[in-house]
């Protein structure tokens, strides 16, 4: 098991973009499993389609800086 944090987001692409825009809705998990059995629950909450959400790990910059190598 990875450690969190993990938040739920909706996931937006712009139109003509392949960029997507991330907006958290939850955050704070534990773990991947923790949040992705509350997905369904946000989405509806947020009036959202759970397509159009997804589970995301926080990282910080020391991390992510492992990741360059």
């Amino acid at each position: 098991m990875i450690p969190g944090p993990y938040a739920i987001c909706h996931i937006d692409f712009p139109e003509n973009s392949d960029a997507a825009i991330f907006k958290t809705l939850r955050f704070g998990y534990d773990s991947a499993e923790a949040a992705y059995r509350e997905l369904e629950k946000v989405a509806a909450e947020e009036k959202l389609d759970v397509s159009e959400c997804g589970v995301i790990r926080e990282i910080d910059r020391e991390e992510a800086e492992d990741f360059k190598s």
